[in-house]
């Protein structure tokens, strides 16, 4: 058996870090010009634009969701220039309690994490509409 990418295993180690709550991991990795893209038209879509919007956008997730958005890290895989985590989300809001996965990609450069974009199912819509 081949020993994991190294990307791979530094992206399990932000994922790890950040569902614990811990960010050392998370400023260790993004690059501070990361570009994060948010699809759809929804209270946190859009383009956020450096590693603390990251944080500032994680803390939205938090505010609209009542501190109830978790994040369950279901598999990684990476290269040299990419990775993709596949990621359920939880939550509840408004009454209703709202579950999906999505497949969060980042492009890689240098080690650090420059870009992301996010392919939700359906339900991400209705949870933070």
């Amino acid at each position: 058996m081949t020993s994991p990418h190294a990307n791979e295993v530094a992206l399990r180690r932000l994922y790890d870090s950040f569902i614990a709550g811990d960010d050392t991991v998370y400023k260790e990795l993004v690059d501070p010009e990361i570009v994060w893209h948010e699809p759809g038209e929804t209270q946190i879509s859009g383009d956020w634009r450096g590693a603390d919007e990251g944080l500032r956008m994680y803390q939205k997730f938090m505010e609209i969701s009542g501190g109830t958005y978790r994040d369950e890290l279901i598999d990684i895989v990476a290269n040299d220039r990419l990775g993709v985590a596949i990621v359920r989300h939880r939550l509840e809001r408004d009454g209703e309690t709202f579950s999906y996965v999505l497949a969060q990609v980042y492009r890689i450069d240098g080690g650090k994490l420059v870009e992301y974009w996010e392919y939700p199912e359906p339900e991400f819509y209705r949870a933070w509409r």
